[in-house]
């Protein structure tokens, strides 16, 4: 006879699903890290963004710019 639920015996049977396949994990992209363009020489801004400005530099408006350009040329 088999056992009851209810004697001491009785053990419910798990039932195995079958393994997942898994699909392998592509490698990462290499980092690199990224820094905003640097002027140290000077030079036109070409395109609107982050720039490093160094201790000391000055950041001038388009409108100052063409003033100075006319001043010195």
């Amino acid at each position: 006879m088999a056992p009851s639920k209810t004697t001491p015996e009785y053990k419910p049977r798990r039932i195995r699903e079958p393994p997942r396949r898994r699909r392998p994990i592509p490698p990462a992209p290499k980092e690199t890290k990224a820094s905003p363009p640097s002027f140290a020489k000077g030079g036109v801004v070409k395109k609107t963004g982050l720039a490093k400005v160094h201790k000391g530099e000055v950041v001038l408006t388009a409108a100052q710019a063409k003033r100075m350009k006319a001043l010195f040329g």
